[in-house]
């Protein structure tokens, strides 16, 4: 299968499954949906996402190879924001490697705290540091805070996902 001309042809829940079932958990095949991704094509870096994000969901360990290229595109302000909130739906089903969770988690707060973001990058930011703090006090009493201030300007889906990723014990749950 030709990926790119796959995407090209149709653009659908099918054919995004067949994606999947043809990438399965092989390493080529996904490098070959990877370098559609990470292309600059607007039209089929959108319509291979939903492809990666499935592919990343069932087999967590093919994106590990590709973590300093989508952190080096979440530092990045020129990019479309789908790619962020693609990235960041992504790397909610990983094992964050050691070397990048301070980087990560640093981008992570700094979309949350930022309501120009769309809604679903700052759910997705939220869930990823969390992912990150967890375990870690100053760093969950940190990202409560900027979620905090961030909860009158917001929607309901950040204030669930606040309350459902932080606890119903913080200000949150009020």
């Amino acid at each position: 299968m030709n990926i790119r001309e796959t995407l090209a042809a149709e653009h659908s829940k099918r054919q995004t499954e067949r994606i999947v079932r043809y990438v399965g958990n092989d390493p080529l095949r996904f490098k070959q949906l990877m370098d559609v991704f990470l292309s600059n094509e607007y039209r089929p870096v959108q319509r291979a996402s939903w492809s990666v994000n499935c592919c990343v969901e069932k087999y967590p360990e093919l994106v590990t190879p590709y973590f300093s290229k989508l952190v080096g595109i979440l530092s990045r302000d020129d990019v479309h924001t789908a790619a962020h909130r693609n990235i960041l739906r992504m790397f909610q089903f990983v094992d964050i490697p050691k070397r990048w969770a301070g980087r990560l988690y640093d981008i992570c707060t700094r979309f949350l705290d930022d309501a120009a973001r769309p809604v679903a990058t700052r759910v997705f930011a939220l869930t990823v540091a969390a992912k990150i703090a967890h375990g870690e006090p100053a760093l969950i009493n940190e990202l409560t805070a900027i979620a905090e201030k961030q909860i009158p300007h917001t929607t309901a889906a950040l204030r669930a996902r606040a309350k459902n990723v932080l606890g119903p014990t913080s200000l949150l749950g009020r």
